[in-house]
C-alpha cells in the first residue's frame, strides 16, 4: 500500500478564471453607475422641469367684487389683451379639464381654456373663444377679450 501523499495539487475549479473576470466587470459596471447617478442628481435642475398644464393645484382664486361692477371691469390681461367676464355668472367645470394658457403677471391669476363642452351662452358666437379664471375649486368666471 502506498501512503496517501499530502503534496497533491487541489482540482482546478472549472470556468474559476471566467466567474473572476464576471466579478470584475460587475464592480466595474456598479462604479460606472454610481458616478452617472452622481453627476445626473448635481444636474437635476437643468435636466427636470416641472409644469402643470391644468388647473389642478392652482390656488389664486379671483374674487368677485361687491357691489357687481356694471359693465364689467377687466379681470386679467393675455399678451396685451383685456379680459373681462361675458357675466358673473360662475361656471362648473372640472379643474383636470382645464388647459392652461397662460398667467396674468399683475393680478397672479391663471388663465385657462376648456378641454370640455360649454353650456351656451346667451348673446355670443360659436366661434368665440371664452377664456375662464378659477374663482374656486371646479368653479370659474368665463372671460372673453374686452371691446
Amino acid at each position: 500500500m502506498s501512503a496517501p501523499s499530502s503534496s497533491a495539487e487541489p482540482a482546478p475549479i472549472i470556468g474559476g478564471r471566467a466567474a473572476g473576470f464576471l466579478g470584475g466587470g460587475l464592480l466595474v459596471g456598479l462604479l460606472v453607475l454610481a458616478i452617472f447617478a452622481r453627476v445626473d442628481r448635481e444636474r437635476v435642475s437643468t435636466l427636470e422641469k416641472f409644469s402643470e398644464t391644468t388647473a389642478v393645484g392652482d390656488n389664486v382664486y379671483y374674487h368677485l367684487p361687491e357691489p357687481l361692477p356694471d359693465p364689467p371691469i377687466v379681470v386679467a390681461r393675455l399678451n396685451g389683451q383685456t379680459l373681462a367676464p361675458v357675466s358673473y355668472a360662475k361656471v362648473e367645470l372640472r379643474d383636470t379639464r382645464m388647459q392652461a394658457v397662460a398667467r396674468d403677471p399683475e393680478t397672479r391669476l391663471g388663465i385657462y381654456v376648456s378641454r370640455e363642452p360649454l353650456p351656451a351662452v346667451a348673446g355670443a358666437q360659436s366661434d368665440d373663444t371664452f377664456y375662464f379664471v378659477k374663482t374656486a375649486s371646479n368653479e370659474y368666471l368665463r372671460l372673453r377679450p374686452a371691446p
